[in-house]
């Protein structure tokens, strides 16, 4: 009963103990759309990368189709599928367009199948976020007002103060009134 478990083991052992693959580091990381930076992702052959974005992605453009493979499906909008399909060292850049007009710039590296250098490791994930701001976006379509400046009944209605107000607050209010009566000329 005890041989037919030793048998296997001891055919299984020495094929482990050749395998001379080292383990690939994997790194995941979450980033803010900046149009001014390009995000540098560490491929590796036989291995993929995921780009995910905020919204539907409408743009894939791949620098050097002939060294790196990008795909992109309308039954996943908002993914990026990205390897090298040389196994020498490679380099090329990758835009992406989303349906809001942002853009990201990527720098594609492939340091070939040859390397067991450790030092960088294979980017799997990259997830994209928007920026976040204070301010609300606007409408592309919204008409813009011209300014005429304010009529003085205008002025003396913003200028309301409750009664309460400190004393050097109150002595202000005509200051800028009169300010900005100034630049309304």
């Amino acid at each position: 009963m005890k041989l037919r478990w030793i048998i296997p083991v001891a055919l299984l052992i020495p094929l482990r103990l050749s395998a001379t693959d080292t383990p690939v580091g994997a790194r995941v990381a979450t980033i803010t759309i900046s149009p001014r930076e390009i995000t540098v992702l560490h491929l590796r052959p036989e291995f993929e990368s995921t780009i995910r974005m905020p919204e539907e992605i409408t743009s894939v453009i791949l620098g050097s189709p002939g060294e790196f493979k990008a795909e992109h499906n309308e039954g996943e909008p908002e993914y990026v599928y990205v390897k090298p399909i040389t196994k020498d060292a490679a380099q090329s850049n990758l835009l992406i367009a989303t349906k809001s007009g942002q853009h990201v710039t990527l720098e594609l590296v492939s340091d070939g199948a040859g390397v067991t250098s450790q030092s960088q490791p294979v980017d799997f994930l990259i997830e994209y976020r928007a920026s976040r701001s204070f301010l609300i976006a606007g409408d592309s379509g919204a008409t813009a007002i011209p300014y005429r400046g304010f009529s003085e009944p205008a002025l003396a209605d913003v200028a309301r103060v409750p009664a309460n107000a400190p004393r050097a607050l109150l002595a202000l209010i005509p200051r800028q009134s009169h300010a900005q009566s100034q630049s309304c000329v």
